[in-house]
């Protein structure tokens, strides 16, 4: 365990220092801008630069921002935010420190040539994954995020933030609001915070998810190598062009991946590569399928084919193909911007329609052109034109209807399923003759009136032969002194008998109708005997 501490406070000691070697190169016009005309501002950052000296002496980087944030809300001057970077170098929040010295290079009061250099050379280091916040509001506000300060609005270029949720507030004297927001790696979100309604508006950049199939490089002789990382990289940065002029941002796959990773394992499948998509909210799927051949009279040729499905929709949008002979890493680039500036055209100028479909009952398969889209009440985009519906439950009469749709309409379908059978029509080959039929598996109509007429007509005889059964000779005057003599009773043992057998014969016969198999089903049955 003391091993461990040691390690630990050697390692804060060499970020202070480096802090700290920072902070004294910092010239002292720039650590005592406008010191001239301001003693007290001038005496207040001397000591503030002693205690901040102080707490990196001892390694304690809380105490250190805590200082650096209470002067950067009193008084937002630039060099702070340099400090503020420098620091958050120190501590290993690369991101973190990226973001504040780029906002501080693009200040219009930073102005030390020494400071801006330094800055410079660390924000053009590579960037680790994040998303860019754009930040709207009143002028003069401080915005903070996660509870630190990080600028003053307007801010000069977009916030640059770990995928994840943050925390994001704007405060201007005793006024704040704030939102929990939840950025997306690879893409660019939009808040505008208004005090006066009290509401944060958010929204997200138009994107596409690019995917470069794997693929391998075919050889005349050797064998296959798959393509390198610089060339995937190009063709990447191509794609990336010709969205940025539509318009559009683009993620890739690891961006992507960081919001659902759990899909990692299935990017081989279409289904999953667009799932991919809809959880990252983007607006087409592009699909980069690449082929580099060598032969022997043309040389290097480079074969692109680009797919572009849409999300709402979840199928292909438009498709291209691009051969490129001769190519090298440029002109492959080139190829790969027209052939995705063309895909892209096709894909958002195709035009489509909504359509809200219910039934009574609910819970009704939707079935649009042979393809399964979900249960009623269903709403979905669509491509616009002509296409085949069919509505089916179980226990029920599926329903089927043409609909067209134009370009921006939205059509609403309302359909009320019958009772009956849902089954498909089964396909039924007769072995003898080599012939096929196709029956329909379900009785005739006229079968089921009649035999559900017949039913009730004997039911209904039934109860009037049963009827007169019972009153037969019973006395007809209906007298209540049983000392009378009664002079007449009912005979309807005749009537009573006969509307009875005659009920039960109909009974009989309506309900045969109803059970009998249809005479197609028989046909089956002796068949497969056969």
């Amino acid at each position: 365990m003391p091993v461990k501490a040691s390690s630990s406070s050697s390692v804060r000691s060499a970020a202070a220092a480096l802090w700290l070697g920072s902070l004294m190169a910092v010239p002292a016009e720039a650590r005592h801008a406008g010191s001239s005309k301001e003693p007290q501002l001038r005496r207040a950052a001397r000591e503030l630069r002693q205690k901040v000296e102080a707490a990196l002496g001892r390694a304690d980087f809380a105490l250190a921002h805590k200082l650096l944030d209470d002067a950067y809300r009193q008084s937002p001057q630039p060099q702070t935010l340099y400090l503020l970077g420098r620091l958050a170098q120190a501590e290993g929040r690369a991101l973190d420190a990226m973001d504040l010295l780029r906002r501080f290079v693009a200040e219009p009061g930073a102005d030390s040539e020494d400071l801006q250099a330094v800055a410079r050379k660390l924000v053009a280091l590579p960037r680790p994954l994040c998303g860019e916040v754009v930040i709207h509001g009143e002028r003069g506000a401080v915005l903070t995020v996660d509870d630190r300060p990080v600028g003053v609005l307007p801010l000069p270029t977009p916030l640059l933030l770990s995928p994840g949720p943050h925390l994001l507030a704007m405060s201007l004297g005793t006024r704040r609001q704030e939102e929990l927001y939840k950025v997306m790696a690879s893409r660019t979100a939009e808040l505008r915070f208004q005090f006066s309604s009290d509401a944060v508006v958010a929204t997200l950049q138009p994107a596409v998810l690019l995917l470069v199939q794997p693929t391998l490089k075919v050889i005349d002789q050797g064998s296959p190598e798959s393509l390198s990382d610089e060339e995937i990289q190009a063709l990447e940065q191509a794609v990336t062009r010709a969205a940025t002029e539509k318009q559009l941002g683009v993620q890739g796959k690891t961006a992507a991946l960081s919001t659902s990773p759990r899909l990692s394992g299935c990017l081989s499948e279409l289904r999953c590569q667009l799932s991919l998509a809809e959880e990252n909210q983007a607006t087409l799927l592009l699909l980069l399928h690449v082929e580099v051949s060598h032969r022997w009279r043309s040389g290097r040729e480079l074969k692109l084919k680009l797919e572009a499905l849409d999300t709402s929709v979840t199928e292909r949008a438009a498709q291209a193909v691009r051969t490129c002979s001769g190519c090298g890493l440029s002109q492959a680039g080139d190829e790969t911007a027209l052939l995705t500036s063309q895909v892209l055209t096709d894909a958002l100028t195709r035009p489509r329609g909504t359509i809200v479909v219910r039934s009574q009952p609910e819970g009704a398969e939707v079935v649009l052109d042979g393809r399964t889209l979900g249960l009623t009440p269903l709403r979905r985009t669509v491509w616009a034109g002509s296409h085949s519906l069919t509505l089916r439950k179980e226990g029920l009469l599926p329903a089927s209807r043409e609909i067209s749709l134009s370009a921006g309409q939205l059509q609403t379908v309302e359909q009320t399923l019958l009772v009956g059978s849902s089954e498909p029509l089964r396909q039924i080959t007769i072995v003898e003759g080599e012939s096929e039929r196709s029956p329909s598996g379900q009785r005739p109509r006229w079968r089921i009136l009649a035999g559900a007429s017949s039913v009730m007509a004997g039911a209904v005889m039934i109860g009037f032969g049963l009827s007169a059964l019972a009153v037969n000779s019973r006395c007809v005057s209906g007298l209540g002194d049983v000392t009378t003599q009664c002079m007449q009773v009912y005979d309807t043992t005749v009537p009573g008998s006969t509307l009875t057998s005659i009920g039960g014969a109909a009974l009989l016969t309506g309900t045969m109708l109803l059970v009998w198999p249809p005479a197609q089903d028989l046909a089956t049955d002796s068949t497969l005997r056969r």
